[in-house]
């Protein structure tokens, strides 16, 4: 029992110090317009207060496949910037009936994150979300 007291203290002391307000959301239905070609899609979202830490950026380039195929001259690539952080959600804060799934997104500071990985804590207290974006991404207005 002192081990989940210590769980709560050290939950409550990272929130206090490194909270931001933030979206979980998952993609419930999405269809579309044959007419139009426009993409409706319908989310299930959960607005919470999360322990966000710092970003781990990184540079990473791609190949084309064409060139990891056939083992050919260079032909295409390009350089992308990822943007990976770790967030800490309260198992506290969210609703039963909402589930962190492999395709949530998380979306703070007007960025859409991808999770990556997610690990509960002893008890489900907590869930530690690993969560990335890419640097050249719009800003969303959610």
């Amino acid at each position: 029992m002192n081990n989940l007291r210590q769980i709560n203290t050290i939950l409550y002391r990272l929130k206090r110090n490194y909270s931001c307000d933030v979206k979980l959301r998952n993609r419930i239905s999405s269809e579309v317009n044959r007419e139009t070609g426009v993409l409706d899609m319908s989310y299930e979202a959960l607005d919470i207060r999360a322990i966000v830490l710092p970003a781990k950026a990184v540079s990473s380039f791609v190949y084309d496949l064409s060139y990891v195929a056939a083992n050919r001259n260079f032909t295409y690539g390009g350089f992308f910037g990822s943007h990976t952080r770790t967030v800490i959600v309260d198992g506290i804060d969210l609703v039963d009936g909402f589930l962190v799934k492999e395709k949530t997104e998380v979306i703070f500071e007007e960025s859409v994150h991808v999770l990556k990985d997610f690990h509960p804590t002893a008890t489900n207290r907590s869930f530690l979300l690993t969560v990335t974006t890419l640097s050249s991404l719009e800003k969303v207005d959610e």
